[in-house]
């Protein structure tokens, strides 16, 4: 149930007396202390490093969405590079895989991939990751759902330096309407165009209710690239968590 609903606390703190926290998205670098590379704020050495595991997130390239704390207030500025210590407050383990390209001969053809309503919430494009937020709808949390991102016979750079891609979901027929939350990671190195110096960022189409495409550019110098993150605790007071049902 757990890993069902996504939202991991370390202990039964009541919420009001946590200490100032700090959502982010990572991935998960190093497996002796599970370190973990944050989008916002560089290299993270956790005080608590059992709780990667714990989630099953222990594996390099694994994205986490973390909710954490810096004992020491001055590093969450600071460009430490060798690594500032945190304690994880909350995990959420990511959906994290490759785009999938169907206009390579031995792909799997688009009906394949089931195209289920999903509403995009938010959009963003990380050193190595296009990261994308999204609610989707079912009834029954032990049937999974399956998030894929297509490169199709569309997919090439426009004008403005956008790669339209399309965002899918199959529901597995777990139809249902009430609404669950998740985040997929897609890694920019399984999409031949993000290596063009043409290329900006993605428009990105979807299913629902024909919806316009949503399009998302990449980001420059060191802006936070995290900043429309919530916590796994201010998401679930809206809708339920989805995890480790996503495929």
């Amino acid at each position: 149930m757990a890993c069902i609903l996504g939202t991991i606390l370390l202990s039964c703190i009541d919420n009001d007396n946590y200490p100032e926290m700090y959502p982010t998205l990572g991935t998960v670098t190093e497996l002796t202390n599970y370190s973990i590379n944050s989008d916002s704020y560089g290299l993270l050495i956790p005080k608590n490093p059992d709780i990667v595991s714990l989630y099953d997130a222990d594996s390099i390239g694994q994205r986490v969405l973390v909710n954490i704390n810096f004992p020491n207030s001055e590093d969450k500025n600071s460009k430490e590079e060798t690594g500032k210590e945190v304690t994880i407050y909350e995990l959420y383990k990511v959906l994290t895989k490759k785009a999938d390209d169907i206009r390579l001969p031995e792909s799997e053809t688009a009906d394949k991939f089931g195209n289920d309503a999903i509403e995009i919430t938010s959009a963003i494009i990380s050193e190595e990751h296009l990261n994308i937020e999204f609610n989707i709808f079912g009834n029954d949390e032990t049937i999974p759902h399956r998030i894929s991102l297509l490169l199709t016979e569309n997919s090439q750079i426009d004008d403005k330096g956008l790669l339209e891609v399309e965002l899918r979901h199959d529901n597995n027929s777990d139809d249902g309407d009430k609404t669950y939350w998740g985040i997929a990671s897609f890694t920019l190195s399984s999409i031949p165009e993000c290596s063009d110096e043409r290329f900006k960022g993605f428009k990105i189409v979807y299913n629902n209710n024909n919806s316009e495409p949503v399009e998302v550019l990449k980001q420059s110098g060191n802006t936070n690239v995290s900043r429309s993150i919530k916590s796994t605790k201010e998401i679930s007071d809206w809708h339920s968590l989805f995890s480790c049902q996503l495929q």
